[in-house]
């Protein structure tokens, strides 16, 4: 049997911007644009459904932190191929938010929750590890969301986050609200 690579190529790009749409209506806490995760499909029978494969795993939610699990491929589904190609893999959700401290004057004075500002509507790059990357948007709130897949855990590895020319480091595990310094907001 033949098979058309050009249609395939096409109905695996169809596929992925309904996997994109389906990503940014996953919640109403979490901004709504962000980039699938940069693992790609080993081949074009795998098209990976990942708000099932989250809600699966049971990482999907608004509680911002550090949340992973393993998972082997050929025991839960989403698009992954039962018997074929197996290997075990972990999802990664990170949720967090980014305020922005105001301007130090008075160097005695206590910073309050209520004196931060929520770095707002902020497209962001991120690079988690050595070789993981994508973006993301916070939403209003200053809250925003990143998905990797994985070979390995990515617990211990650390967390770049860039909004333009300014970018913090954290370890990911170690991610929830993070402050930053005022030019974060303007």
């Amino acid at each position: 049997m033949a098979v058309n690579y050009d249609m395939l190529i096409i109905k695996n790009f169809i596929y992925i911007i309904a996997i994109l749409a389906l990503v940014s209506c996953a919640s109403d806490k979490i901004k709504e644009n962000q980039s699938v995760p940069t693992q790609l499909p080993t081949s074009y029978e795998e098209i990976i459904d990942f708000v099932g494969l989250q809600n699966a795993l049971r990482l999907s939610g608004t509680k911002i932190g550090f949340f992973e699990k393993s998972y082997n491929t050929c025991n839960i589904g989403h698009g992954y191929l039962q018997n074929e190609n197996c290997r075990n893999l972990f999802m990664t959700v990170i949720r967090f938010q980014i305020v922005c401290r105001p301007e130090i004057k008075d160097p005695n004075k206590i910073i309050s929750q209520r004196d931060l500002t929520p770095v707002a509507n902020k497209k962001l790059k991120w690079k988690l590890g050595p070789s993981i990357t994508g973006t993301s948007e916070t939403n209003n709130g200053g809250y925003g969301q990143l998905i990797a897949i994985s070979s390995q855990s990515q617990k211990n590895q650390r967390l770049k986050i860039n909004s333009g020319h300014d970018f913090l480091l954290i370890k990911s595990h170690e991610i929830d609200q993070v402050v930053t310094p005022p030019d974060w907001c303007l």
